[in-house]
């Protein structure tokens, strides 16, 4: 009975979708998060003025000399 739940459990969790609208029903597109239009709402990003050395692939930064938004890209 317990493989059976753990099954049902794991068919489940694959079939859930990843996206998150906000004040919206349901978001639009490909994208992760999703915002309505005309609102104010959204991210914020750390601003720093020297960039890590040690920062994981994906991280998003601001930086603040070049006024340019980086992130992390590791190449393989």
């Amino acid at each position: 009975m317990k493989k059976i739940i753990a099954i049902i459990t794991l068919f489940y969790a694959v079939s859930i979708f990843g996206q998150i609208a906000v004040e919206k029903n349901q978001a639009d597109g490909d994208g992760l998060l999703d915002f309505a239009a005309n609102t104010t709402k959204g991210i914020l990003l750390p601003i720093v003025e020297t960039l890590p050395t040690d920062a994981v692939s994906g991280t998003l930064l601001m930086d603040k000399n070049d006024q340019v938004l980086k992130m992390n890209v590791e190449s393989s």
